[in-house]
């Protein structure tokens, strides 16, 4: 009965949300499943991204674009790409006006932004001068909350912009120095700097700021290109790399699970104990990833990767769920129940083929989002 369990594999089950209930089984123990949830129906709540969006309200935005402005036609994409974000922790500053202080957060992080950042951006006007440097240092800043930001997901920032900095055009320096205190924190940030057909000197400057900040640069010169880099920064980078993150855990989760087959059985319930303990602590950091490919908006823009992201997840729990009940017959069984050790042997033989079940539903995973999303930064 659970009562007879140890305290502290009672406490694992709150960290990877398993569901505890009786069943009659060979010997009188407790069995433990994980809840299982159909992608169909249901989409749990993690946080994809931490995103701060920038936006250049200066004059430069006030320039054509195809029969528009270049704010006006930024506002509607901005607008069209961040609409399903609301489980997302979002921020929103912009830069323009007098040089000091020249840029200003506007809405601070939190999650169901979306829709007040896009009305915010869609009542910007174009002003005054680009302070493209004090804005990268500002959003820089406001990623300092370590709290805020969950060192296992994303930290990203994307600038629009209408040209080159007119207030500090030599300030790389100081951007790259604020950049070095934020990784002494272990806050690395993923930047998108966006220039929206900007003259060749303008993109020079501009593509400096980027490689100062190991960024990606990019100059549309139509809608189309702008929705497109838009979409790859807003849409795709945030997807792409967490499923680089899944990628990279599941291997190591794969051989814990292995050492945890030939540890248990060894009459030595203590190493038992330890084995299951690290192979919860990788899968509570796995499933994180997991949930990220399973929210509504991946599965929404990305179909295959999030249904092949959810066969992970339902294999995973299924091992975890045998793992914590070979564990309870190894306890049994270490102390001379001859019938847990029978049914240890039967579990041990369920927990090999979950084992194999798991391996190839990640590399099924690791196919399928290396053929559907860009494998870069």
């Amino acid at each position: 009965m659970l009562h007879n369990l140890p305290r502290w594999l009672k406490s694992l089950f709150k960290i990877i949300g398993v569901a505890v209930v009786t069943a009659a089984v060979a010997v009188p123990i407790t069995v433990y499943e994980t809840r299982a949830v159909s992608p169909t129906t249901r989409h749990v709540t993690f946080t994809l991204d931490n995103t701060e969006i920038v936006l250049d309200t200066s004059a430069k935005m006030s320039a054509p674009f195809d029969g528009r402005t270049k704010l006006s036609i930024a506002a509607r994409m901005i607008d069209k790409y961040i609409g399903d974000r609301n489980k997302d922790d979002l921020a929103f500053r912009t830069f323009g006006g007098p040089c000091k202080p020249g840029t200003r957060l506007l809405i601070d992080f939190a999650t169901g932004n979306a829709q007040r950042i896009s009305e915010s951006v869609a009542r910007q006007q174009a002003a005054g001068a680009s302070a493209l440097a004090s804005a990268i240092i500002g959003a820089a800043g406001d990623f300092e909350n370590v709290s805020l930001i969950p060192t296992s997901l994303n930290a990203e920032i994307v600038v629009v912009t209408g040209g080159a900095d007119d207030c500090d055009p030599s300030s790389e320096a100081d951007v790259k120095l604020r950049l070095q205190e934020l990784k002494g924190r272990h806050i690395v940030l993923e930047f998108w700097i966006i220039g929206v057909d900007v003259s060749t000197p303008d993109r020079a400057q501009i593509s400096s700021f980027a490689s100062a900040v190991g960024g990606h640069a990019s100059f549309p010169k139509n809608p189309d290109q702008l929705s497109g880099a838009l979409q790859a920064a807003l849409v795709v980078a945030p997807v792409a790399r967490a499923s680089k993150q899944a990628t990279s855990i599941w291997p190591t989760t794969a051989e814990q699970l292995k050492v945890f087959i030939a540890t248990v059985g060894g009459k030595d319930y203590g190493a038992t104990k330890a084995s299951l303990s690290k192979l919860l602590s990788l899968a509570k950091s796995s499933g994180k990833t997991i949930g990220v490919l399973y929210t509504a908006s991946v599965a929404k823009r990305f179909p295959a990767v999030s249904r092949a992201a959810a066969s992970v997840r339902r294999s995973q729990a299924n091992v975890l769920s045998l793992a914590i009940r070979a564990t309870a017959l190894d306890r049994m069984a270490s102390r001379g129940s001859k019938p847990a050790a029978r049914a240890l042997r039967l579990a041990l033989a369920k927990l090999m083929t979950g084992y194999d079940d798991y391996l190839t539903k990640a590399n099924t995973f690791s196919l399928t989002s290396a053929r559907l999303l860009p494998q870069g930064k």
